[in-house]
């Protein structure tokens, strides 16, 4: 497995014993520690230090590779019969697990190879997250199946145990007219094309700062309805 930081010399390779499809995989910050989500319910982590190596080509010259402990260790979702979405790291010690009916918010200690929970966040009937480390945000879509009500929550990297819910908010959804009024559509594929124009998902949105101002932006898909 190779992977790749914001820098050129953030480039590490490595193997990993397979135990299964990965369905999501990050490292927290500062490389230390590897998160990998196997199943619906559980992350699995793994420690590795900074080991230097010179180069056979460049005898002065040396790297840097990463050397993953040989120990693993996991953390259970705390909500019972929950489905665990997706995880973020929060800064080089927390992390942040996105289940269907909560927020769990962990502190980890790598040399015990222990989560604490800092605080678990109810929120039901969650459908996607948005998450951004510059921006120190996650949002959540949750409460309605459109997806179109938000629940940002706010965090910052100096202050440990700080996530804070803010107040929620709606997306107006566009309203789709019929271009054809004098006729009945049935058919399967408008159906799904109405279903998909009503609807606010993942794809639809992006978090980004312009002009130092955070944004959500919202992308408007239209979908025609053939004939």
């Amino acid at each position: 497995m190779t992977v790749k930081g914001q820098r050129p010399e953030q480039a590490y390779s490595f193997r990993l014993e397979d135990k299964g499809a990965i369905q999501s995989i990050k490292f927290n910050p500062d490389f230390s520690v590897l998160a990998i989500k196997r199943n619906a319910n559980s992350v699995e982590f793994l420690n590795f230090a900074p080991i230097p190596q010179t180069l056979s080509s460049s005898p002065r010259t040396t790297a840097t590779i990463l050397q993953p402990d040989a120990i693993e260790y996991s953390q259970l979702s705390k909500t019972k019969s929950s489905k665990l979405y997706d995880f973020n790291w929060l800064s080089e010690k927390e992390i942040v697990f996105v289940t269907d009916q909560s927020i769990e918010h962990y502190g980890i200690n790598a040399e015990r190879r222990t989560l604490r929970t800092i605080k678990i966040n109810p929120i039901q009937n969650v459908n996607w997250q948005l998450f951004s480390r510059e921006m120190n945000l996650l949002l959540i879509s949750a409460g309605s199946p459109s997806g179109n009500s938000l629940i940002p929550l706010s965090f910052h990297k100096n202050q440990q145990q700080q996530l804070i819910k803010l107040p929620k908010f709606e997306v107006d959804l566009p309203q789709i007219a019929n271009q054809r009024s004098n006729s009945i559509v049935s058919t399967s594929s408008t159906q799904s094309t109405s279903r998909r124009s009503y609807e606010l998902t993942e794809r639809d949105c992006m978090l980004t700062t312009i002009y130092g101002k955070y944004y959500l932006l919202v992308i408007r898909q239209v979908f025609r309805v053939p004939g």
